[in-house]
């Protein structure tokens, strides 16, 4: 805060994404948008994930997606 200005957060990320009704748990899940950056010969990006079977959930998480660095919103892409 300075001089009684707030000033928003500069970087807004997707930390997880959360898919629902996977009958079963995926062997690896990639991070397709670091692919898709100006550096696409960094290969392919393991993302961690949680998958609950009782409730076929697949939690994707630390995915660190910059919301600001080309996504739009209403417009979908792949990320993962």
């Amino acid at each position: 805060m300075t001089n009684g200005y707030f000033a928003p957060a500069s970087a807004k990320m997707i930390n997880e994404i959360v898919i629902m009704n996977v009958k079963e748990q995926p062997s690896a899940v990639y991070n397709r948008w670091v692919n898709n950056t100006p550096s696409p010969d960094q290969g392919d990006v393991l993302c961690d994930f949680v998958y609950l079977p009782s409730t076929f959930e697949l939690h994707i998480v630390n995915l660190a997606i910059p919301i600001e660095d080309g996504l739009l919103q209403g417009i979908a892409q792949d990320l993962i």
